[in-house]
């Protein structure tokens, strides 16, 4: 990513309900790029990206999920399921 910006807009495509930009903002939050490092963040949005790309989104959600505590995984779980796009 290139600059705040890039994570900006991607975050916008994200809410709007993009898996795409889904997928590559929980990339950013996981790892720091753009912004600070939220893994929680990052687990919620590949849970909401996983359920239009499962075969991109599901492994890095799964692989992330084992990085957070189980009451981390809830709350995510609890907002993804409440979640609609802007």
């Amino acid at each position: 990513m290139q600059g705040n910006w890039s994570v900006a807009w991607l975050r916008k495509a994200a809410e709007q309900g993009q898996p795409e930009a889904q997928f590559k903002f929980a990339l950013c939050c996981a790892d720091g790029q753009g912004m600070p490092r939220d893994r929680m963040r990052a687990y919620f949005w590949l849970l909401l990206a996983a359920t239009q790309l499962p075969s991109l989104a599901a492994r890095a959600r799964d692989d992330l999920q084992n990085s957070l505590t189980p009451a981390q995984c809830a709350m995510a779980k609890s907002a993804a399921n409440r979640w609609k796009p802007c």
